[in-house]
């Protein structure tokens, strides 16, 4: 099964940096664009990948444990972010101004993972909304992005996602949800 734990937003703010994403120039590139649906929009805190479900089932039960120990997270958003940074970048996210306790959230479901034997991440966790994502090959010409404005929001909630990926897209569903009540 192909999953990840992440943070999702609301579909509410989820349009809102959408909206203000909307007004920056990308030229040629506006139209290779695919915004995702609100709904899907989220912070991954560790993407899983493909992993057998018994495996699944033992690393979530621990992290479970973890989770449900941590604070609601009060939360930022950040600049606008062209990803990976060059002439074809893949995605327009909004990044995600870290905390303390975010970065200790991740770091920690990184150590989780990598107890239950799962693949280490090699990529230094930058939390990001992903907001559209380009057509594969897209060139895309953009002269500056605006930032979108500062957006304060509260987290407290941490799921467990499976992504099943189709010729339209990822397509995501929650697995398993912790209340964060530390």
């Amino acid at each position: 099964m192909r999953a990840f734990i992440a943070i999702n937003l609301t579909a509410e703010l989820s349009r809102q940096l959408q909206a203000e994403a909307m007004l920056n120039d990308f030229g040629s590139g506006f139209q290779k664009m695919r915004w995702l649906e609100p709904g899907n929009c989220h912070i991954t805190l560790r993407f899983l990948g493909e992993v057998p479900e018994y495996l699944l089932e033992s690393f979530w039960d621990d992290a479970r444990l973890f989770l449900q120990c941590q604070p609601a997270l009060k939360l930022e958003s950040g600049k606008m972010l062209l990803l990976p940074r060059g002439k074809h970048p893949k995605v327009l996210a909004v990044a995600v101004n870290s905390s303390p306790e975010l970065e200790f959230m991740a770091k920690r479901l990184e150590d989780i993972a990598r107890i239950h034997g799962l693949a280490p991440e090699h990529k230094r966790f930058l939390p990001h909304i992903t907001l559209a994502r380009f057509s594969r090959g897209a060139s895309v010409e953009y002269f500056g992005l605006d930032d979108v404005e500062s957006c304060l929001f509260q987290v407290s909630q941490v799921d467990l996602m499976q992504s099943r990926l189709d010729s339209a897209g990822a397509k995501y569903q929650v697995l398993d949800s912790v209340v964060l009540t530390g």
